[in-house]
């Protein structure tokens, strides 16, 4: 009977001795995710930061330039424009721009025209503000005037 005894003991020990192991193995692995996300958090833009410099360095760049022709000015900016869009789709950040006529889409758009009900005759009559999405869920969306179709 003693020898059943002390069996059992010592396989409570080792029992234990897993679940205190278990413990700790996981309290590490809560802390090192924790530690992971709040660094993930951390530098998440990263990336878009880094895709972005380029587009400040042409802007200071510009300010430097005395000119006063209005058709550089204009081209240095358009190339400004270039430079950040291309930031934006390499990021996965999308404009939404509906053209006229294009039908109305509650998740894509918003209507500022005043005291119009929206229904599925609903057109885009004009954008009064473009729209982005962001890996395909929308961040903002489009302003637009609406029309009735007949």
């Amino acid at each position: 009977m003693a020898v059943r005894l002390a069996e059992i003991e010592m396989r409570s020990e080792e029992l234990q001795r897993a679940i205190r192991n278990a413990l700790g193995e996981s309290e590490y692995a809560r802390h090192r995710a924790e530690s992971d996300l709040a660094h993930a958090y951390k530098f998440a833009i990263e990336i878009f930061a880094k895709a972005l410099l380029p587009f400040k360095d042409t802007l200071e760049a510009a300010l430097k330039i005395d000119t006063s022709d209005a058709n550089a000015l204009k081209a240095g900016l358009a190339l400004s424009l270039k430079q950040l869009d291309n930031a934006f789709q390499r990021n996965g950040l999308l404009e939404i721009c509906p053209h006229p006529g294009e039908r109305f889409d509650a998740e894509r758009h918003r209507s500022v025209s005043v005291g119009s009900r929206i229904g599925e005759r609903e057109r885009i009559a004009s954008t009064e503000r473009k729209g982005y999405e962001l890996n395909g869920r929308v961040i903002r969306p489009a302003a637009v005037m609406l029309r009735r179709e007949k």
